[in-house]
């Protein structure tokens, strides 16, 4: 055979070979340490390439259907946290209000009990209207919320009912609800005011049907508190780990309702895991008094892997709404969480100068 013969059939073999496909067998199983030197997009390799990630040999098929089964997962989380906070705000919130009505009508229920003790069936017809000016001697309580009992106690009232005024600011008087009057004795509540962001060292008077009005007392009116959940968007620092190689995923995924926000890291292309923080609601000051009440949080990780988030600072008590976050994900995993910053204070009132 010739040279221009030999080369002929040579080149014929090398095109041969290169018109046909390589197996998974055939082709050369890439490792991270050249994926990462050569910057290979693993998205872009064929689906029955080989890798070799921290000695597993995985086709990228595999690490396709991984990623895709994991978004589904995660999907599936974030639904289930953020129903999750939801119902415990909503659970959160109706605790404390039954807590402070609970205590309103015990107290209300003492009051008017020493009223029965005293009058038992009262009727007015049979009492003649007073003479004097009612003049109140002494409350049970020297300051209050919204709905908080009052029982007045003094002289001349009259058997008709009439009108107990609180000054609650500097505006004018309001008329506190009623529930019972007697001639010495007059069961009412605070009236329901909002906007106030403090106490407000007011007084209160008695007037009777005929316009005759009582000595002012000293009363402090106490704004009605409320929980609300701090903005979760406001002011946050999210952080993630670069990705080792292009086409690999160094996942950040980030939403938010008006209950909480969801944050979620996933490495679920990559070779290594890693560890950060994210921080929320940075150098942020309450302002009216309002206060950090509590600090909701829940997270989900994928199963089999050691992904997890932990609360690391917060400052429940304080105006100082700020959270810092600690997660950590190994290889090939994810984590979700959802955080929510209840904060409490007089209704009405702005926590935020700038609060929409």
């Amino acid at each position: 055979m010739n040279r221009l013969t030999l080369v002929t059939v040579l080149v014929a073999f090398l095109v041969a070979v290169a018109a046909s496909p390589l197996t998974a067998q055939d082709r050369k199983v890439i490792d991270e340490k050249e994926l990462k030197e050569k910057q290979i997009d693993i998205t872009k390799l064929a689906d029955d390439q080989l890798i070799r990630v921290e000695g597993k040999v995985i086709s990228v098929g595999e690490v396709k259907a991984n990623a895709a089964k994991a978004a589904k997962a995660m999907a599936a989380a974030e639904t289930k946290l953020a129903t999750q906070a939801a119902a415990r705000f909503q659970e959160y919130e109706q605790a404390l209000e039954r807590e402070v009505l609970q205590q309103q009508r015990v107290v209300a229920a003492q009051h008017l009990k020493v009223i029965n003790d005293t009058y038992g069936v009262l009727d007015p017809n049979t009492i003649p209207a007073p003479e004097n000016d009612p003049v109140v001697s002494k409350l049970s309580v020297n300051n209050g919320q919204p709905g908080d009992p009052i029982l007045i106690t003094g002289t001349d009232f009259g058997a008709q009912r009439g009108w107990v005024r609180i000054h609650v600011a500097e505006a004018q008087p309001k008329p506190a609800e009623v529930q019972e009057w007697t001639p010495t004795q007059i069961l009412a509540s605070v009236p329901d005011v909002s906007g106030i962001p403090d106490s407000y060292n007011g007084v209160l008077r008695v007037e009777t049907p005929a316009g005759r009005q009582s000595n002012m007392v000293s009363f402090r009116f106490d704004p009605a508190m409320e929980v609300r959940i701090f903005p979760p968007w406001y002011q946050n620092t999210y952080r993630k780990c670069d990705a080792w190689f292009p086409g690999t995923e160094a996942g950040l995924y980030t939403n938010w309702t008006a209950d909480a926000i969801t944050v979620g890291h996933s490495h679920v292309w990559l070779a290594f895991g890693c560890s950060t923080d994210d921080e929320f609601h940075e150098n942020v000051e309450l302002m009216n008094n309002w206060t950090v009440e509590h600090v909701d949080f829940a997270a989900i990780a994928s199963e089999g892997g050691e992904a997890d988030a932990s609360i690391t600072h917060k400052y429940e008590g304080t105006s100082n709404p700020y959270v810092k976050v600690h997660y950590w994900v190994t290889a090939w995993d994810w984590v979700r969480y959802t955080l929510s910053v209840y904060v409490k204070g007089p209704k009405g009132c702005k926590y935020l100068e700038d609060e929409t």
